[in-house]
């Protein structure tokens, strides 16, 4: 099997900790990274995510001749002022 990741956008706006979906597809490839997560068919899906966090992902073929790639998935705070308190960026509270 030939090895094979392909993705698109790498960066994703969090108000608070969360889940977040990266589509991408991955073919012949053991897949790493530096958070929990969860290979689905079409992603993966990454735990508890905190804004301001940068989380790798590591490809690795198999085989003689091992091909890596790594991609950085970044998590920016949100600016929105959520709580209405006329302060953007995080409010402390979770949902």
């Amino acid at each position: 099997m030939r090895f094979r990741v392909e993705f698109s956008g790498g960066t994703f706006v969090l108000k608070n900790v969360q889940d977040i979906f990266v589509p991408l597809e991955v073919r012949g490839a053991k897949v790493e990274c530096s958070k929990n997560f969860v290979l689905e068919e079409n992603g993966v899906l990454i735990k508890q995510v905190r804004p301001g966090e940068t989380v790798t992902l590591h490809f690795e073929s198999g085989g003689i001749f091992r091909v890596k790639k790594e991609l950085k998935i970044e998590a920016r705070a949100s600016e929105e002022d959520s709580d209405g308190d006329g302060i953007s960026g995080l409010s402390g509270t979770r949902q």
